[in-house]
């Protein structure tokens, strides 16, 4: 049975509350809140606030500073959030995607993890300054490591149930706890478990929602912080299934009864949404700073893939082995267990490609991403293009994809990317030579192996459960007493959050983060009394305990199997 929720007279006397005065005295915040919100969008959450059905979302909205957060680019979890917190680009911190692709190799070895995490975290600068921090369900916090107050795994990690935590005998108190949503939707639309299956896993969702947030309140109660994030998954796997039934604009596509009733109940779920986070703010207190953010957008998914790997092979720059059609079929079926038995890649392209006679290549993103690289002699095992060519050879890639015409005439890419404009540090060779971005109307296919297996350019996406998928577009809202209240932002950069966060402490900001905090959102008064300063940076990454240890390979085929049915992973 769903819990009544306290949206409706929670949310009328919170939203009654007086707005802090302007005659209170210019000092940074004491404690700040940051609740990521995995998925976000202003595109429906602004169209439930006008309804009605999210007045706390509102009021928060009229108290603060809000706008669009522009993710990372591809807009994909392990990259977003590694920006975020780390205030750095991929090319710092390390993290693309998912998997792990060491430098110079051609295929991902394994799941990312927080031990590759290569630029300190926020909490870990802000242990520096002697803040005691909380960290909650934050994308790669697996395993754990020490930190001046607490932290605790997230949805990454291979438990079903139960936490890992430092101080590790935190995790007693959490022995039944629910990492994610683990049962999701099968039925076709018109089919006769259509209805029950969808219905059910909103349920699931709104039961994982509640569960999470009774938790952050237990810790946020318990725990001594100064400092404290939590991140809430379930936008991402609702929208993932339910875009069309999470969009006020697109209610009168609603035809059927049983559409009509799934409708209902996913705004059910937006106000209880709403009404979560009017407990964690209600026990933040006034006095605390809050930040609510996202790690990227959401919208409709493209109705079409397009197949990079097939136009390279086609204008043949890519090579496939004999029998690679086999391979394919077999590769696809073969469990992860097995392919590590056998030292084999988890990378969906191994045993495909001819590397001797191949010079460039296309790793399917997100997003509408695709990374395009360029096999480099000295660079790569086999690598065939000599140093001397391949700034040119990828100019020509660039120039014929940014020329390519779709079916209708339009641009089959809409933007086209150079990796260094992208990713600087030491980890920017890890980086694709090239991300080409898709035209709205086309996405990529989740895998290499998918990639090929069309004969067409463009084929039709048949997906007709997930029909939900990534959009740059983010939120973020800032609300405290240095905050200008009614702000609405110009776009910010993913990165800005970490600098706002130490800004608004009052603290100096590494000279390793890569943007400004968003000093558009902060009075001018304070700005005057504790003007941005930059200062050498000096924390470290993450050193996870020695009692936690990294994925197994029945870890890793647990963690891979929850991504594929959110069609992350092939």
């Amino acid at each position: 049975m769903r819990r009544p929720f306290p949206c409706d007279s929670f949310a009328r006397l919170l939203y009654q509350r007086p707005v802090n005065s302007a005659s209170h005295s210019i000092k940074p915040a004491e404690r700040i809140l940051i609740l990521g919100l995995d998925g976000a969008t202003w595109t429906n959450l602004s169209r439930w606030i006008e309804r009605g059905d999210m007045p706390v979302l509102r009021r928060m909205r009229d108290e603060g500073a809000w706008g669009v957060l522009n993710s990372t680019i591809p807009a994909l979890t392990p990259p977003a959030w590694a920006s975020l917190v780390t205030g750095t680009n991929p090319g710092k911190h390390g993290i693309y995607h998912f998997r792990h692709a060491p430098a110079g190799d051609y295929y991902q070895r394994r799941l990312n993890n927080s031990r590759d995490v290569a630029s300190p975290t926020l909490w870990q600068r802000l242990n520096r300054h002697g803040k005691r921090v909380g960290v909650f369900n934050v994308p790669l916090s697996y395993p754990v490591y020490p930190v001046d107050g607490f932290i605790t795994s997230d949805a990454l990690s291979p438990e079903a149930t139960g936490l890992s935590t430092y101080p590790p005998e935190l995790a007693a108190d959490f022995k039944d706890f629910v990492i994610d949503v683990l049962n999701y939707p099968g039925a076709l639309p018109g089919t006769a478990n259509y209805a029950r299956e969808m219905l059910a896993f909103i349920d699931e969702n709104e039961r994982v929602l509640i569960h999470h947030a009774d938790v952050a309140l237990r810790l946020m109660k318990t725990q001594s912080w100064q400092f404290f994030m939590v991140v809430w998954l379930v936008l991402d796997r609702l929208q993932h299934y339910c875009w069309k039934f999470s969009d006020p604009a697109l209610e009168g596509e609603l035809k059927t009864e049983e559409e009509k009733q799934i409708g209902a109940r996913v705004r059910l779920l937006f106000r209880q949404l709403d009404a979560q986070i009017g407990r964690l703010v209600e026990q933040a207190g006034e006095d605390c700073a809050l930040a609510i953010v996202s790690d990227h957008g959401f919208g409709p998914m493209p109705g079409a893939f397009f197949h990079s790997n097939r136009w390279l092979e086609q204008q043949g720059y890519l090579r496939l082995l004999p029998a690679w059609h086999w391979k394919r079929v077999v590769h696809g079926n073969f469990p992860r267990v097995w392919k590590h038995r056998f030292g084999l890649p988890i990378d969906s392209k191994f045993g495909f490609v001819d590397w001797r006679k191949t010079k460039v290549w296309a790793d399917p993103l997100e997003s509408r991403a695709v990374g395009i690289r360029i096999n480099c002699a000295g660079r790569y095992p086999e690598g065939i293009v000599p140093e001397s060519e391949w700034k040119s050879l990828r100019e020509r890639i660039a120039t014929e994809l940014a020329t390519l015409k779709s079916q209708d005439g339009g641009k089959q890419f809409a933007e086209i990317h150079l990796g260094e404009d992208l990713y600087r540090g030491a980890h920017a060779d890890s980086g694709p030579d090239l991300v080409a971005i898709l035209s709205k109307p086309f996405d990529v296919p989740p895998s290499f192996r998918r990639d090929l297996r069309s004969r067409e350019l463009i084929s039709s996406n048949h997906q007709v459960l997930r029909d939900g998928g990534h959009e740059p577009e983010g939120i973020v809202l800032l609300r405290g007493a240095n905050v200008n209240a009614g702000t609405k932002l110009s776009p910010q950069p993913i990165e800005s959050i970490a600098a706002t966060v130490l800004q608004l402490f009052g603290l100096p900001i590494g000279d390793d983060i890569d943007a400004e905090p968003i000093l558009a959102a902060l009075n001018e008064e304070f700005l005057r009394a504790y003007p941005p300063r930059r200062e050498s940076e000096t924390a470290r990454p993450a050193s996870p305990s020695s009692s936690q240890p990294e994925y197994s390979d029945k870890d890793s085929a647990l963690v891979e199997e929850r991504l594929r049915k959110l069609g992350y992973l092939d």
